[in-house]
């Protein structure tokens, strides 16, 4: 993680390093706080961040080195706000950070000209009689028309075999469950799933 500091001298906070920060990281910035010796026996320290484009706050407890991880909520450019208070209502003046644009985009389509790469399995889809392959939610190959519990167990032992570490079974009404890591034996005349792990 990459530290993000602030003096608090009484009720001043100024920011004291200027990283790069980089809009829609998640879980990559720190904020690390420096007290003044009347902060000294002040109680349940808390950041407060917020976000430049609607004024939303979100609140994050600071740890005993006066440090908390950056909501990521809040990173997004040009700017996001931090602020802190603890104790009875102890408060301080509000400091700013300034977030450089990502080039990131949620909705980015894959091109069709540039070879992707093949996504990893991650799950195995159970549909009635219909077995899928899925990374990230979105189908990998094409699904498998099942017939017997001998060809579901024989099926979902090759998804396992090639690193799908859990299963989601969809039932008839559309509701869906992901079960874990499983052991799958069969027997006649069901198909029998045991749960070994998670």
């Amino acid at each position: 993680m990459t530290d993000i500091k602030f003096n608090v001298n009484g009720q001043l906070l100024e920011s004291i390093s200027e990283p790069l920060v980089v809009a829609k990281s998640r879980n990559q910035y720190r904020a690390v706080f420096q007290f003044s010796e009347n902060w000294n026996g002040v109680s349940e320290k808390t950041a407060v961040f917020r976000r430049f484009s609607d004024g939303k706050s979100f609140t994050a407890d600071l740890d005993e080195n006066g440090a908390c991880t950056v909501p990521w909520e809040v990173i997004e450019a040009p700017r996001f706000y931090v602020s802190v208070f603890g104790g009875n209502l102890r408060t301080a003046t509000e400091s700013f950070v300034n977030v450089e644009k990502t080039g990131y985009d949620d909705d980015a389509e894959p091109s069709g000209t540039v070879p992707q790469r093949t996504p990893v399995p991650t799950d195995l889809q159970v549909d009635g009689t219909h077995l899928q392959l899925t990374a990230k939610g979105k189908p990998v190959g094409e699904g498998v028309e099942i017939q017997t519990a001998e060809s579901v167990a024989e099926a979902i032992e090759e998804a396992t075999k090639n690193g799908v570490d859990g299963i989601v079974i969809t039932d008839s009404d559309g509701n869906t469950k992901y079960l874990g890591k499983f052991r799958i034996s069969s027997g006649h005349p069901a198909l029998e799933i045991t749960k070994i792990g998670g």
